[in-house]
């Protein structure tokens, strides 16, 4: 049954796409474009039926549908920003590499979406921001120390799968709010008591 109904289907489909080139060829073979009574009857003679329409709605429907799943728009955006993300955490850790290169230590804090400076020295005239808006960017060291060695760097993902490098190291993550949606960029030298600090702290 399921067979007869698809070869249905399909025949007034084929049917209804002969029409619609059967009018428009002879639309285009009118050699006096004025005359409407003619092309009244090359649309009377190749009317649709509503069993044709119907049909040919439903298929369209269906390929619609098909390609909006193939496609799947919010798993490509999310994939876009998730790339921008991890461009956005590259380059700010370019930025801490040159502070570090002037100063032999990393700053103690960073402020997301301003201006990242010292003095007269501008390491990054804005300082990225999650593309949602969001506070998922967070910035981790060692805020005790006077001279921080070593930063971690977190952004949200929209997907997982990108493991964070501080899985490899036992109760080296965040303990609150850490999940396989987070990536890390490590910017300089962790240690076992670097893993101790970063342990204590909590990701939104």
């Amino acid at each position: 049954m399921g067979r007869k109904h698809f070869a249905t289907s399909a025949s007034l489909f084929y049917s209804v796409v002969l029409k619609i080139y059967y009018l428009l060829s002879n639309i285009y073979q009118l050699k006096n474009k004025n005359d409407r009574s003619y092309l009244l009857d090359v649309r009377l003679s190749r009317g649709f039926t509503l069993v044709e329409l119907l049909v040919v709605s439903a298929i369209l429907g269906a390929l619609v549908v098909v390609a909006i799943s193939v496609i799947n728009p919010s798993l490509q955006l999310g994939k876009g920003k998730d790339a921008r993300r991890q461009e956005d955490l590259g380059q700010i850790r370019s930025a801490l590499d040159t502070y570090y290169n002037d100063k032999n230590a990393y700053p103690s804090s960073l402020t997301f979406g301003s201006s990242f400076s010292d003095g007269a020295v501008v390491y990054m005239k804005t300082v990225p921001q999650d593309p949602d808006g969001s506070s998922s960017y967070q910035y981790i060291t060692d805020t005790l120390a006077v001279k921080p060695q070593w930063v971690v760097l977190f952004a949200k993902l929209s997907q997982s799968g990108q493991a964070c490098s501080l899985t490899a190291f036992s109760t080296c993550t965040p303990r609150t709010g850490y999940s396989s949606n987070w990536m890390c960029l490590v910017v300089g030298n962790i240690d076992a008591n670097a893993c101790t600090k970063i342990h204590a702290k909590t990701l939104p």
